[in-house]
């Protein structure tokens, strides 16, 4: 098979991957309850249509079941947001649940890993960024402290971005009027990504990941690269005034307590 072809089909998995067999006009019999019905599952006691004796398929479900790469696992969630991540968030929040890990706790799980990772692989770098935490000035201090907890600083970072991507992106071709609640799952699963590139590279991290983010908002709404580009510099931009607004309200703070303790 030539690379058109095997492109092609990858792009036909990127936007349907998912195929869910639909059994609603056979007549089903359950082997569990002994109950006739038509449909996916046993209506009495929710068994599968279709289960019957162990095959090979058997066989092979329940060891990546066991691997835990079943279609609603960890792993196979990682999968679709490493090769369709727009297509992939969009079904989720457009209410196909079932296809993901639940996000939130995804989150939770990759930074604890990384969290680990980092602090029993690379305890030199974590030991610089804590003495430079002790010595330095406050501003310094702020930027260890984001540089020491990635997950949190993803998060933060992640947070920031959902009323900029809200706005520039609520009228999208692909999934126009996204909702707030919608922003934020779409930047849990963006974080989620992020926290994993942070075992990269500061730099080769950060170009990772605007690369990232272009292709997943190019898929999940459905502009072309330049229309993508630019409203996401746009988001850029004003994540970053964000940011810089909450810096320097930290400083005025962390100064006003200075002063009171003196």
């Amino acid at each position: 098979m030539d690379i058109k072809k095997r492109y092609a089909r990858f792009k036909a998995w990127q936007r349907k991957p998912f195929n869910y067999g639909f059994r609603s006009h056979d007549l089903q019999h359950c082997n569990n309850c002994g109950h006739d019905f038509t449909g996916n599952f046993c209506p009495y006691c929710a068994q599968r249509a279709g289960t019957g004796r162990i095959t090979w398929n058997s066989v092979l479900s329940s060891v990546t079941l066991l691997w835990g790469m079943d279609s609603r696992s960890l792993p196979y969630t990682l999968l679709q947001l490493a090769g369709r991540p727009g297509y992939f968030i969009r079904d989720y929040i457009g209410g196909r649940r079932q296809i993901s890990f639940p996000p939130i706790k995804m989150l939770v799980i990759v930074a604890l890993i990384v969290t680990l990772i980092e602090h029993f692989i690379l305890p030199q770098a974590e030991a610089v960024q804590e003495f430079i935490f002790r010595e330095g000035s406050t501003l310094q201090s702020i930027e260890a402290w984001f540089y020491a907890h990635k997950d949190w600083s993803s998060l933060f970072n992640s947070t920031l971005f959902i009323l900029p991507v809200w706005l520039l992106f609520r009228h999208a071709p692909a999934y126009p009027h996204h909702t707030i609640p919608e922003g934020f799952f779409i930047q849990v699963f963006l974080c989620t990504v992020s926290v994993l590139a942070d075992l990269l590279p500061r730099s080769v991290a950060t170009t990772f990941m605007c690369f990232y983010t272009v292709v997943t908002f190019r898929q999940l709404f459905g502009y072309g690269w330049r229309s993508t580009f630019w409203r996401f510099f746009v988001c850029l931009l004003l994540m970053l005034l964000q940011l810089f607004v909450v810096v320097i309200f930290a400083l005025a703070i962390a100064a006003l307590l200075k002063e009171k303790s003196v």
